[in-house]
């Protein structure tokens, strides 16, 4: 068969020009007037008797308005339309077969695939045996929006699906106690934001409050502060990476490199979760003397590198990804209190496709 052989197509569906005297259109599902079609019988028995011999013709009007029937079907076909849900026809056919395509009846775009045979359930509700048609065939890139302060989200004219990825703010580094004559200190790096990702369908969207997890604060002489709490809406949420613990101030060089080491806290959640991955634990602090060591680094997150480790005295770093963690430093003999480096804030980006 070649691309020329598709037959002539209806441009005009057949009688379209018949007044009502001459076409019966719809035809009914049943009819009990001698000779009259319907869509249980078709042309009944009385149309194959001869008229004298008790028979009937058949009526022309029936004629037409089965052709115009099945030309308007035929034209529906042709243009390229999907039939809408319909509950009532679901019932009259004994339920939509598996594989079959219909068209959400209230929102333009959206089409269903059925996923089981006979099947009486309406796309959308609870428990439906139907499958977004875009779940199976993915639409075309739009594509990608950096989100860095809270506000709303609108999709992009034509957008139907959304890939929604964020990371939580980065833990700031720790501090370091004051110390005295012989002693040093050095803290503990921030740990990184917890990073989640999801798919989502946007029709029906009104627009998704969109919530950036502040970057973790540090305090002088005391532990590092957490990250702020990176949000999608109820779909979508990672908390930010836990501070990093204080340099203690000791003698020992083993006493100040102990102690401090801070376990992730929180897990992604929301309705739409499908991935998540634990912040980076922050860098852990090196001390050979009490007159050599350095802070421990700042852990790194999915979209960047932790603050560089600080040496003695040497101004600690804040994290240079959305979402990383800042460093701690060393601090020598008879030095005041110090604080550590910055987190950075948290970030979401959101992939849009038709």
């Amino acid at each position: 068969m070649k691309k020329t052989d598709f037959s002539p197509q209806f441009p005009t569906v057949w009688g379209a020009g018949a007044d009502s005297a001459h076409l019966q259109y719809p035809i009914p599902g049943s009819s009990t007037d001698l000779g009259r079609a319907s869509l249980t019988l078709g042309f009944p028995p009385a149309t194959f008797v001869a008229p004298e011999a008790g028979g009937s013709f058949m009526f022309g009007e029936d004629m037409n308005g089965a052709l115009r029937m099945l030309a308007t079907a035929a034209q529906n076909y042709e243009s390229g339309v999907f039939p809408p849900f319909s509950a009532s026809f679901a019932q009259s056919v004994g339920g939509y077969p598996q594989g079959c395509v219909v068209a959400d009846p209230t929102t333009t775009g959206l089409f269903w695939v059925s996923t089981a045979d006979n099947n009486l359930t309406t796309p959308g509700a609870s428990g439906a045996l139907w499958t977004l048609f875009s779940n199976l065939i993915p639409g075309c890139f739009i594509g990608t929006r950096v989100i860095t302060a809270s506000g709303t989200y609108t999709p992009t004219p034509g957008t139907r699906r959304i890939r929604v990825r964020l990371v939580g703010g980065g833990g700031a580094g720790g501090g370091t106690y004051a110390t005295s004559s012989g002693q040093i200190a050095a803290g503990w790096g921030g740990l990184a934001g917890l990073y989640a990702e999801s798919s989502l369908i946007t029709s029906g969207f009104a627009g998704v409050s969109m919530v950036i997890g502040a970057a973790g604060a540090p305090q002088v002489g005391a532990n590092g502060g957490n990250g702020g709490t990176t949000s999608f809406g109820s779909f979508l949420s990672a908390p930010g990476g836990v501070g990093g613990q204080v340099g203690t101030n000791n003698a020992s060089a083993a006493a100040a490199s102990v102690g401090g080491y801070t376990q992730p806290t929180g897990s992604a959640s929301g309705s739409a979760l499908l991935r998540q991955r634990f912040g980076s634990v922050g860098g852990a602090p090196i001390v050979a003397s009490n007159t050599s060591g350095m802070g421990g680094c700042g852990a790194d997150s999915e979209f960047g590198r932790g603050g560089a480790a600080g040496y003695l005295q040497v101004s600690p770093s804040s994290g240079t990804g959305y979402g990383s963690a800042g460093s701690s430093l060393s601090s020598g003999a008879s030095q005041p209190a110090w604080a550590g480096g910055y987190g950075a804030p948290g970030l979401i980006l959101i992939d849009e496709y038709t």
